[in-house]
């Protein structure tokens, strides 16, 4: 149950530092024993997990917002804009300024320009 509530937990602290040490003791459980029992509850590694909730978190800002790549990486909680990229290119399998460029645009957006409130 508190691994399930971490796991849940997990999108909203993704600024934080969310190393596999850290998220083991706040489930009480050895480093070994969560890593097994998360990929068993998610299929897939912690950190490999971590990093594809950041990259979608980046994919929804870039989206609707218009903030500078560094504002992006440090609120999705890389440690640079280039590991924003690279992650991202990785998982998206294109890079964040064109991801931008395709679906800002594609939301509805003016590319540039500040939406008004309804």
């Amino acid at each position: 149950e508190k691994l399930a509530d971490l796991i849940d937990a997990l999108p909203q602290r993704l600024g934080d530092t969310l190393s596999i040490h850290r998220l083991a003791g706040e489930v009480f459980m050895s480093r070994r024993t969560f890593i097994r029992k998360f990929e068993a509850a998610t299929g897939c590694a912690p950190g490999r997990w971590i990093t594809h909730l950041r990259v979608r978190r980046a994919q929804t800002l870039l989206e609707a917002t218009r903030l500078p790549l560094s504002d992006i990486a440090f609120q999705c909680g890389f440690a640079s804009v280039e590991g924003l990229r690279r992650q991202f290119q990785q998982i998206a399998g294109v890079q964040p300024s064109l991801y931008r460029k395709r679906f800002f645009n594609a939301a509805g957006h003016k590319a540039g320009a500040l939406r008004t409130p309804s």
